[in-house]
Formats: C-alpha cells, sequence, structure tokens
C-alpha cells in the first residue's frame, strides 16, 4: 500500500473534502426533507419525500446559493437548522421552514473558518457543532445559538487531532466523539464535556484502524464504531466502552468489502448497513449483528448507482437511503426492504441534482 498511485490519493483528497426564516410561526406537516451539498454548483438543492406516496420534489426555492465548493452537510437534530461547509473556509447556516422545507441563510452567515473543513457533525442536543479541519489537523468545536442557529467557537478550540482528520462523529448520547485520521491511519475518541463541547482526549487514544480510514460510524446504540479503509478495501469494527468510549478491535474485524469504501450509513433500527463504493459505483449492503455487530452480505448485493456515490443518508423513518453521485449531477434513491434490507429503486431510481454533488443529509419535520 506504500506505492500509491499519485493520481488515486489525489482524487481521495479531493473526494473527503466531505457526511428558517419565513414560515415558522404556520403548523408543520409531518414530511422527509432531503438536502444536497452541491459543490461545482456553489447551491444547496432540497426535495421533500413522502413517505405515503413514494413521490419527491423539490422544494420551493431550490436550489439555494451557497459559499464556493460546499462539500458537507449537516443538520441540527431539532431540525431548524441545515449547516452546509465549504472550501472556502466557511460555514453556510440555514432556516428550515417546518411547513415547506425551504431554506433560508440567517443573518450573519456564512460564518468564517480558519483553515478548510472536511466533515460536519452537530452533536445530539443541538447545542454544538463539531468541524473537522484536515489541512489543520484538528477539530474546532462551536456552541450553537438556538435562536439565531449560528456559531460561535468555544474556548480552547480547535482541539488536536491525528493526520489527515477528514470525518468526525458523535454517540446518541452525545458523551463522546470519534475522529477519524486518514493518513494518520487511526481514530482519536475524545470524552465530550456537556456543559461546553470542550474535548478531552481519553486515554488509549489513538486507536489503529486500516489504511487511510474515510469514514467513522457509531451505530444508533453507541455500542460499535465502524470505519471504511479506503486502502485496504475493509472495514474496522470496533466494540465502544460506554463508560470510557474506549475502542476494542473486534474478533470478524477487519472486514473485507468491495473496493474504495468511502462512506456507510446504518438504518434507525441498527439491522442494516450500506456501504459506498465510490470507484465502481455501487452500494454494498449487510445486515449487522446486533450482539457483535458483525457484517453479513445482503443477497443481490452490491446494488449499482450513478458515478462515484460520495455520501449515504438513509431517512429517519428507514425506509429510503439517498446517495449522492458526485460524478452524475444525480441523487439515486433505494428502497429499504424492513425485513430483509434489500435495496430497490425508488422515487423515480435518480434525481436530478447540481453538479458534483458531495453530500446529503435528511431531516423528518412535524413529528
Amino acid at each position: 500500500m506504500n506505492a500509491r498511485p499519485v493520481a488515486i490519493i489525489s482524487a481521495i483528497v479531493v473526494l473527503l473534502g466531505s457526511g428558517c426564516g419565513s414560515g415558522q410561526d404556520q403548523t408543520p406537516v409531518s414530511k422527509t426533507y432531503v438536502y444536497v451539498a452541491n459543490r461545482d454548483s456553489a447551491s444547496v438543492s432540497g426535495y421533500a419525500v413522502s413517505l405515503d406516496t413514494h413521490s419527491m420534489s423539490a422544494v420551493p426555492g431550490s436550489p439555494f446559493a451557497a459559499d464556493i465548493s460546499p462539500i458537507t452537510i449537516a443538520i441540527d437534530p431539532l431540525g431548524k437548522y441545515v449547516y452546509v461547509a465549504t472550501l472556502n473556509c466557511a460555514i453556510n447556516v440555514y432556516a428550515i421552514n417546518p411547513t415547506t422545507g425551504s431554506l433560508t441563510a440567517v443573518s450573519g452567515s456564512p460564518v468564517s473558518l480558519d483553515t478548510y473543513p472536511s466533515r460536519i457533525a452537530i452533536d445530539p442536543r443541538g447545542k454544538f457543532a463539531y468541524v473537522t479541519k484536515d489541512s489543520g489537523g484538528c477539530v474546532s468545536v462551536y456552541s450553537i445559538d438556538r435562536t439565531t442557529g449560528l456559531l460561535t467557537e468555544i474556548a480552547g478550540s480547535p482541539f488536536a487531532a491525528g493526520s489527515y482528520p477528514n470525518c468526525v462523529a458523535l454517540d446518541p448520547a452525545g458523551k463522546f466523539a470519534f475522529v477519524s485520521n486518514g493518513s494518520s491511519n487511526n481514530v482519536s475518541v475524545y470524552a465530550v464535556d456537556a456543559v461546553t463541547g470542550a474535548l478531552a482526549e481519553i486515554a488509549g487514544s489513538p486507536f489503529p484502524s486500516g489504511d487511510f480510514p474515510t469514514a467513522v460510524v457509531i451505530d444508533p446504540e453507541g455500542k460499535f464504531a465502524f470505519t471504511t479503509n479506503i486502502f485496504t478495501y475493509d472495514v474496522s469494527l470496533y466494540f465502544v466502552a460506554a463508560t470510557t468510549g474506549a475502542l476494542t478491535e473486534t474478533l470478524d474485524s477487519p472486514i473485507a468489502v468491495g473496493s474504495q469504501i468511502i462512506d456507510m450509513a446504518i438504518v434507525p433500527e441498527g439491522q442494516f448497513a450500506y456501504l459506498a463504493d465510490w470507484l465502481y459505483g455501487q452500494i454494498y449492503a449487510y445486515t449487522v449483528d446486533r450482539a457483535t455487530g458483525a457484517l453479513a452480505g445482503i443477497s443481490g448485493s452490491p446494488f449499482q448507482t450513478g458515478s462515484l456515490p460520495r455520501s449515504l443518508a438513509v431517512d429517519p423513518e428507514g425506509q429510503f437511503l439517498f446517495v449522492a453521485n458526485s460524478d452524475s449531477a444525480s441523487l439515486s434513491v433505494f428502497s429499504i426492504n424492513a425485513a430483509t434490507g434489500f435495496l430497490q429503486g425508488a422515487l423515480g431510481v435518480t434525481v436530478p441534482t447540481g453538479q458534483t454533488p458531495f453530500a446529503v443529509a435528511t431531516v423528518r419535520l412535524g413529528q
């Protein structure tokens, strides 16, 4: 793995850059919305999804203007704000109209960053935003103003990470933060201060992963952590210690997978997992053993997508998988068989997006 083609490494570095105004007084209707960050269109596309009729349509005003080169997107768990980080060293902040799903840039947006971001994650309480900065080798932490959605960097931020930190995830309780470090082939784990959002690296961190982890994913119960290792064509699987956050690699790890896996998504109930093979345009589907975390291939997998699938998202009801195809200007949409995890084309199979869709995220409003 030391003699890596320069072209492939350069492509990976570029790919990893990825992962409300009006109507607030109206009664929201329960609906799922999907948002896509389009890197080369400097925009965010928004779609409304009807789970009853299996239809999908652009929300009013879509696409929405963004700063130059938006590459990653995260949604406030309370469903009020969308955050889009860009290669222009900024984070665009939008308010979500709860009735229509339309986005409005909040006053004071975009928020300036000191260097390039790679991924953004919001803690489960919607109080803090965590941003990995690959060129800076760090994680920055921002408090979220619940009234405006704007970000303010907290005292002590940024916090040191490994080399080329490209993804950040939090456990469901918001107690721990996990950062995959691509160039140092490991995962940094931090305890999160519930009051300030500050990070303190735990004993034993960083923990070794496979070669060039591109994403770190925590299962919905916070029991397991996974890293997608793009140069060893496998997934590392860990038990997460409930009290300390420490990682222990399982006996089944690493698990060999297709080719160059760049992203992973797990359904809300935790029984199915999906991996994006960006090189060959495929999705690998697995069942997840809820006791051990072990992955077992689902019959019929892999499933074909558009070119260079870059980002995955499962809707909060666990009915659909959305795939941002960065080289096809499209979103592949699959329905998820609740019993088997099998994927079938849904909602027209593919939906047009802006140029180079780099990240996708979903939210359910009005529940």
